[in-house]
């Protein structure tokens, strides 16, 4: 059985036979967290070859950087200033705290495979995206109070409803995109 005594884990030992049980130190804890790697300088897509990539699931586009997003298939420019959420947090917003999605705004969310539109206040078009931006599933006028997945999904980019009629952009469009502050 293992347990904290002070700053140290502490392993104990049942008592054999009427002997009492003895106390083995296992390691030092320090209580601290473990730091995190300084992702700001990561592209999305491949990381420079000295940065250490510790999920192939990462994306660590900088927060404050805006991107311009394009449907290469189609030539039609879907966003000007779309956000990002890289973030735990920023991930579980979404644009719930949005009260509406103007032409030329949206949010990439990556990594993600499902959303959801509870408690939002208007409808969106999202675009499953996989790790290469290729269109996997689009899903269009989503509602409010509904679930959308697809598993094989690296990210999510929700744009103005309309958005993906209007561009034309169905799965299998591949998209392009360029940051800017």
């Amino acid at each position: 059985m293992l347990r904290l005594e002070g700053e140290k884990l502490v392993r104990r030992s049942p008592p054999v036979d009427g002997e009492a049980g003895t106390a083995n130190e296992i390691k030092k804890c320090s209580m601290n967290p473990v730091p995190k790697t300084d992702t700001s300088c990561i592209a999305f897509g491949d990381p420079p070859a000295a940065t250490p990539r510790t999920s192939p699931r990462r994306c660590a586009i900088p927060s404050c950087v805006k991107l311009r997003i394009r449907n290469a298939t189609r030539g039609a420019v879907l966003a000007d200033a779309a956000d990002v959420a890289d973030t735990s947090e920023k991930r579980r917003t979404g644009l719930l705290k949005r009260q509406s999605l103007e032409r030329g705004e949206g949010l990439l969310i990556a990594p993600c495979e499902g959303i959801h539109s509870f408690g939002m206040k208007f409808p969106f078009d999202a675009l499953f995206l996989s790790g290469d931006r290729k269109v996997l599933k689009v899903r269009s006028k989503m509602p409010r109070g509904r679930v959308s997945l697809c598993l094989r999904a690296h990210s999510v980019l929700e744009l103005p409803a309309g958005t993906a009629a209007e561009t034309g952009t169905v799965a299998g469009d591949h998209l392009e995109w360029e940051k800017y502050e």
